[in-house]
């Protein structure tokens, strides 16, 4: 094989139109006689460059997939997530009847959106519990009056009933 191939190309030679790779194995024999044994294992290089083309493509997918996968991951807690427990915290507030936290807009265009009309509800709110307790000091006003107003003929009318009574008076 040496004698036809004096120079083989990465472990391989062609015949024909097969490629093969060469594994040389020496050895010597029982008369101590250098023997060497060539295997020729057919081969196609195209399918091999293919295969490693492949095999490093999937590679680049997978760790391009995991970089895309943690860059979308923290735009998504970035953008989303953390304002939306924020606004979840000022909503708790809001439930507990504390309206005097103004609620700041965060997060994406959405989420920006979704602050605003919170926003305009706490301030709605806020309105309407100050319009109740004018209401209700206006209530309080008015049922006043109208018991001062009521106690000043009523004592009238106990006076000339105490007076008829006592003789004071005889009409």
């Amino acid at each position: 094989l040496k004698e036809n191939y004096p120079t083989l190309i990465n472990n391989t030679i062609q015949i024909g139109d097969v490629l093969f790779y060469v594994q040389d194995h020496s050895f010597t024999d029982r008369d101590m006689a250098n023997v060497e044994i060539y295997l020729l294992i057919p081969t196609d290089s195209k399918i091999r460059g293919a295969e490693i083309f492949i095999i490093i493509l999937l590679v680049c997918f997978i760790i391009s997939g995991i970089i895309v996968s943690i860059i979308v991951t923290n735009k998504l807690l970035k953008n989303i997530a953390a304002p939306v427990a924020k606004l979840n915290s000022s909503v708790y507030e809001i439930s507990e009847g504390n309206l005097s936290n103004e609620i700041a807009e965060d997060g994406a265009d959405e989420i920006k959106e979704l602050f605003r009309s919170v926003e305009k509800m706490r301030i709605k709110l806020q309105e309407s519990v100050k319009n109740r307790e004018i209401t209700d000091m206006n209530r309080q006003t008015l049922i006043s009056n109208i018991s001062h107003d009521l106690k000043t003929p009523i004592t009238t009318i106990k006076g000339y009933v105490e007076g008829i009574r006592d003789n004071v008076a005889d009409t």
